[in-house]
């Protein structure tokens, strides 16, 4: 018996539209929070967004909106992160002692 590990079609679309759908997302939130001058207060800002939803919640669409946000701000605080990472060293500049 040969087991066939892709997924059907149908599916497949799903897991593309669920991502499709996160990145564009992230992408509205990333540019918001760029509006900031800092990354600690861009960083802020998405927590305040995702804060802000888990206030609403009052039935079972509002709990999938909370997930979704959740995994949203998440993807969005990652991408902030990696962004800020490639920063190069700032060597020579005053620590600030």
């Amino acid at each position: 018996m040969t087991v066939n590990n892709e997924l059907p079609q149908s599916m497949r679309q799903w897991q593309e539209n669920f991502i499709e759908v996160a990145a564009k997302c992230s992408d509205e939130l990333l540019k918001d929070a760029k509006k900031y001058p800092t990354y600690g207060e861009a960083t802020s800002y998405i927590r305040k967004v995702n804060g802000m939803a888990k206030g609403t919640v009052d039935g079972r669409f509002s709990s999938a909106g909370m997930k979704l946000n959740d995994v949203i701000c998440e993807l969005t605080i990652n991408r902030l992160y990696d962004e800020e990472r490639q920063l190069p060293i700032m060597r020579g500049e005053p620590d600030g002692d």
